[in-house]
């Protein structure tokens, strides 16, 4: 401001010594960047004035008085001082594609030797805002398969730019192509941006978020408008990992089984109560349990028909198999296996497996 001060007076001086009589500007309309619905004041200040000063909006001349001014424009204000050569112009809650260019106009005096008009332009830069910001739902995804999400921003001066998150965290690698359209409203954009993402089991349930930066509101993930973000749910498709027998002497589960070379061997007495359990943890959606006797699926006339449990928040599915040791049970091998046709091409079964010997009175 310092150097604008003695650079005008520098030039006020050279004009009073050097006798000159044409007329100059002390001060010119400067370039302003300014968010829609805000005011500005456009300065021009005239030295050694002569003719006349008007102002002109986007070409056209507003006139030379107040009156003429809100003629043209009744938001527009002329805020002019003859005898100190100022003529401002005071423009309320500027609007875009109607309030971007002006320009002070210094017409020649009756004695000017040049008949050449002074002219100082100034430019309005005016930011709008995004009116949206549009994310797509997903659809569910296979691990290992890709993810394509869109974000719009729409209708905002100049072009947003759309910053990616998963959780909390930036997605600074992902890849993203972008794409910047004629918004609805002349003079504003759209801007499509695309990311593209590997699901991995972990990625379920997580949410994506996507956030427009524009200088009209502000920096993202500090005070952002909530109307410029975004977000959706992964809903990633998985399998479960392999099953777990458990039950009297599978792996510690109990006592009296023994193993060699094959299955978990237990003993027990005609009519004694068995109870075998297999745990599928993880997968989405859960997978379905199936029992099999000596590798063939349990039959609906078995004695005993498995008990499911399903343990969402821990992501568990539980079937417990309960029934009381019969003669033809002697020797028979137990074992079980999860199944998601969404997620598996073919089942998972179960590494322990439990041998049943059953001895009668």
């Amino acid at each position: 401001m310092d150097d604008v001060k003695s650079i005008t007076h520098k030039r006020v001086l050279e004009a009073s010594f050097s006798g000159s009589t044409s007329q100059f500007f002390i001060e010119k309309p400067v370039n302003q960047t300014v968010n829609e619905g805000q005011d500005i004041l456009l300065k021009c200040k005239v030295g050694n004035l002569q003719g006349r000063v008007q102002w002109t909006r986007n070409g056209f001349a507003m006139g030379y008085s107040n009156e003429q001014v809100k003629q043209i424009c009744s938001r527009c204000e002329l805020m002019s001082n003859h005898a100190d050569g100022e003529f401002n112009l005071f423009v309320k809650s500027v609007r875009l594609g109607e309030d971007e260019n002006f320009e002070c106009q210094v017409l020649p005096g009756p004695n000017a030797a040049m008949k050449v008009p002074l002219r100082a332009p100034a430019f309005v830069q005016i930011q709008v805002a995004p009116s949206s910001v549009t994310l797509q739902d997903p659809a569910s995804a296979r691990s290992g398969s890709w993810i394509s999400l869109a974000c719009t921003s729409a209708d905002s001066n100049p072009k947003s730019q759309i910053l990616w998150y998963r959780g909390d965290d930036l997605l600074r690698n992902a890849e993203v192509t972008e794409d910047v359209y004629s918004g609805s409203r002349n003079g504003t954009f759209t801007t499509v941006s695309k990311i593209k993402l590997k699901a991995q089991a972990d990625f379920d349930g997580t949410r994506v978020k996507c956030v427009a930066r524009h200088p009209a509101v502000g920096t993202p993930r500090t005070g952002t408008h909530p109307q410029l973000e975004a977000e959706a749910k992964l809903n990633i498709l998985y399998p479960p990992r392999p099953p777990i027998l458990r039950g009297e002497g599978i792996s510690g589960g109990g006592t009296g089984g023994t193993r060699g070379l094959g299955p978990f061997s237990v003993r027990k007495e005609q009519g004694e109560s068995v109870q075998l359990q297999c745990l599928s943890e993880g997968g989405n959606p859960l997978p379905e349990i199936q029992w099999h006797r000596n590798g063939s699926p349990l039959s609906i006339g078995f004695p005993g028909q498995p008990e499911l449990q399903v343990i969402g928040s821990m992501k568990q599915v539980k079937s417990v198999l309960q029934f009381k040791a019969r003669a033809e049970d002697h020797e028979v091998v137990f074992s079980c296996s999860s199944f998601s046709a969404q997620t598996m091409d073919f089942p998972l079964v179960t590494e322990q497996k439990l041998k049943l010997n059953v001895t009668c009175e």
